[in-house]
């Protein structure tokens, strides 16, 4: 048994060094894409861009949506004393100026999603070419995408996240 036992143990010794040696030669990082999404300079201006694009449209939209408030209020206040055509009339108007606005809304908020989606792809288009280019210069076996992986605790030192930032906002 002890002639047995220190040939084991060499063996055991052998391995696990050699193990710790091969994972001490694993470049291992990861990255933040949410926090890039919420940081970046270049995402900022695209969202700016998008609320510019949208503003005339929100505008009309609580242009009309003060129109029906105005509209439901004279229907309130005077209701009483119009005639049964005068206030169906404006009981029409005000059921056609809710379906138009409704329909305003819908309109605004899918394009506002669709304009955000893009936004979103390209984003994530541009940050995939920057860590291709960063493993590509600085060798990397593995990096993560931090929220995907799991991941609970990491060194700063192994986070790119800032990098990734700064070369992004850099394009």
């Amino acid at each position: 048994m002890r002639k047995l036992f220190y040939p084991v143990l060499l063996s055991a010794i052998i391995f696990f060094s050699t193990a710790s040696v091969q994972a001490e030669m694993l470049k291992i990082a990861i990255f933040d894409t949410q926090r890039i999404l919420a940081e970046s300079k270049v995402v900022k201006k695209y969202r700016q861009k998008l609320m510019e694009t949208t503003d005339a449209k929100r505008k009309l939209f609580a242009d009309k949506q003060e129109a029906m408030r105005q509209t439901a209020e004279k229907l309130r206040t005077e209701g009483g004393k119009m005639t049964f055509y005068e206030r169906k009339n404006l009981e029409e108007k005000l059921a056609l100026e809710d379906k138009e606005l409704r329909r305003l809304r819908e309109d605004l908020d899918y394009e506002i999603q669709k304009m955000d989606k893009d936004l979103t792809q390209q984003a994530l288009l541009d940050i995939e070419k920057i860590i291709r280019e960063i493993v590509r210069k600085e060798d990397f076996t593995v990096i993560f995408e931090r929220s995907s992986a799991g991941i609970v605790h990491f060194k700063e030192s192994v986070d790119l996240t800032p990098r990734i930032i700064s070369l992004y906002d850099k394009q």
